[in-house]
């Protein structure tokens, strides 16, 4: 995280380049990151400090820094003055405890642009969503009306020209031509209700880079939740592409909003594991999966052993029907899980 950076490598060799009570920039949030990751507990760092348009090194980063050297008793006898500087001893300390504690490379999410690199993504597959949500409404309408039709030519072609939608209701609803008219217009409504919430979408979703994932860790715990956003301190498999607040929470930073963290990138094999990203399809209906959470408070049960009834309270149901429409991408039924825990961490 800190090797190779050129406002580090300068503060190796140059004591003016140190990190000093008042800087701003990267190189704090780094520093901020750092710390996170190899103290424990976590330090109290202010939100206004780590706050993406803050990075900065106030008095409570300032005392994280003192902590963190004060433990390790790192301090340059020939410069009593400087103690609360970030120096070549802090950074050379820093860095060995985080090749300690992630066993390689820093990953993808510790930079500190990570954040803009989120929203631009959100804002780029957005308008995707609203594609979701017409083309599976349409789809649902036709094989309504084919439903309604009977043994009928006209029925068969509709539903034929539907099938997506006609495989997906019964294997995520399980609805079909015998119990349609009780459970399919409840399905129609609920999309419904996505749609109104579309003019909202973009101010209700926030990234979450990693420091807003270490809150999101330290208020799960104070919870006693099961929530894993960092597991150990570094950015794992298990940490989720997306997280929303729901109603009756305390959020992180109010107004609650549906986070998306460093996970949520475009594929790209070449990145560490964790990082290597999902397409366009797939991170669209994660934005779709998180509305579901925020607005509705639908629940990720397999949709797989659920009544009908319980498939209109679960999140999977009203997320892979409108992926499987839309792109004829079928999530198997014994892959549901499996599928789950791939994208949800």
């Amino acid at each position: 995280m800190l090797k190779g950076d050129p406002a580090f490598e300068s503060g190796l060799v140059n004591d003016r380049a140190h990190i000093t009570p008042g800087s701003r920039g990267n190189q704090v949030w780094k520093i901020q990151a750092a710390l996170m990751i190899v103290m424990d507990p976590p330090p109290k760092i202010a939100g206004n400090e780590l706050a993406t348009k803050a990075k900065f090194c106030g008095p409570t980063t300032t005392a994280a820094v003192l902590e963190f050297k004060r433990i390790r008793d790192i301090i340059n006898r020939s410069h009593e003055n400087d103690y609360p500087i970030v120096g070549k001893m802090t950074v050379a300390q820093l860095d060995n405890e985080l090749r300690n504690k992630e066993g390689g490379d820093p990953s993808p999410g510790y930079d500190p642009d990570e954040a803009d690199r989120i929203q631009a993504l959100l804002d780029r597959d957005r308008p995707g969503v609203r594609i979701l949500l017409d083309t599976t409404l349409d789809a649902l309408q036709k094989v309504k009306q084919g439903f309604d039709s009977g043994p009928t030519a006209a029925g068969a072609t509709l539903l034929r020209a539907n099938a997506q939608a006609v495989s997906g209701l019964a294997r995520l609803f399980h609805v079909g031509p015998t119990n349609y008219q009780q459970f399919l217009p409840a399905v129609i409504d609920q999309y419904g209700e996505y749609k109104k919430q579309l003019a909202s979408l973009a101010a209700n979703q926030s990234p979450a880079d990693f420091l807003v994932l270490v809150q999101a860790q330290i208020q799960s715990n104070k919870s006693n939740l099961d929530e894993v956003y960092l597991e150990g301190g570094p950015i794992t498999a298990r940490t989720p592409l997306g997280f929303s607040e729901l109603q009756g929470t305390p959020p992180i930073k109010p107004p609650r909003k549906m986070y998306f963290t460093p996970r949520y990138r475009q594929f790209d094999p070449a990145n560490p594991p964790a990082f290597t990203g999902f397409p366009q399809p797939i991170r669209q209906g994660q934005q779709l999966h998180e509305m579901g959470h925020y607005h509705f408070g639908l629940v990720d049960s397999n949709p797989r052993s659920l009544s009908p009834p319980d498939c209109l309270k679960s999140n999977l149901s009203f997320h892979w029907l409108a992926v499987q429409i839309t792109f004829s991408i079928v999530c198997p039924e014994r892959g549901i899980l499996t599928i789950l825990g791939f994208l949800l961490g």
